[in-house]
């Protein structure tokens, strides 16, 4: 017997378009400095045009300033000299950007979620001592070669050309830069992780 299911949108809503959480409400102080301005800008005005201490422009500034304040209770306003301001306009704006900002955010957790497990803390160890000054002393093991091997295979390091391949490393040596050495993308993985906040 068929049963009934129930249309779902991108989203996973039931139905229909599906219901964007509302944004949260700001602090008082959080218009402080967009009022405060408009303030002192109507001062300003005011003082500059003596002859007519209280315009339309200065009334204009001044109402600004408390706009924020009743911006829930409106959803328009007409100001002197024409200006008009929808209020319904600039709190789907500041939702879209609220929204925008935590999609960035869960973007760059999945990033350092990515570039934290590409390679295994050993493999970072060996870009590591190969992207610092110094010799690099190293103790060839069948480990030790697949891990170079990987690194390799990846094009974080490279292999020089007197090196026929991974297996032809002595068994140990004072400096394995004569030999393998970190390359422009193995720098740059490394930045990155830097920038990223993980772990060496």
């Amino acid at each position: 017997m068929a049963q009934n299911q129930e249309a779902l949108d991108p989203t996973g809503a039931a139905g229909g378009a599906a219901q964007q959480p509302s944004a949260m409400p700001k602090p008082w102080w959080y218009w402080l400095p967009p009022a405060g301005g408009a303030v002192i800008l109507a001062v300003v005005h005011a003082f500059n045009n003596q002859a007519v201490l209280v315009d339309g422009i200065t009334v204009g500034l001044l109402v600004f300033a408390c706009l924020p304040l009743v911006a829930s209770l409106l959803e328009s306003a007409e100001l002197p000299g024409g200006w008009k301001v929808q209020f319904s306009r600039i709190q789907e704006h500041q939702a879209a950007l609220e929204r925008r900002q935590q999609a960035q955010a869960e973007q760059i957790d999945a990033l350092k979620f990515l570039v934290a497990r590409f390679l295994t803390r050993h493999e970072i160890l060996h870009l590591r001592r190969l992207a610092s000054p110094g010799p690099c002393y190293f103790r060839t093991t069948q480990l030790f070669q697949d891990q170079l091997r990987r690194l390799r295979d990846l094009e974080l390091v490279d292999q020089s050309l007197d090196l026929r391949g991974i297996r032809d490393l002595p068994q140990e040596g004072e400096d394995l830069k004569q030999f393998i050495t970190i390359s422009e993308e193995g720098r740059k993985y490394l930045d990155m992780r830097t920038r990223l906040g993980l772990p060496s």
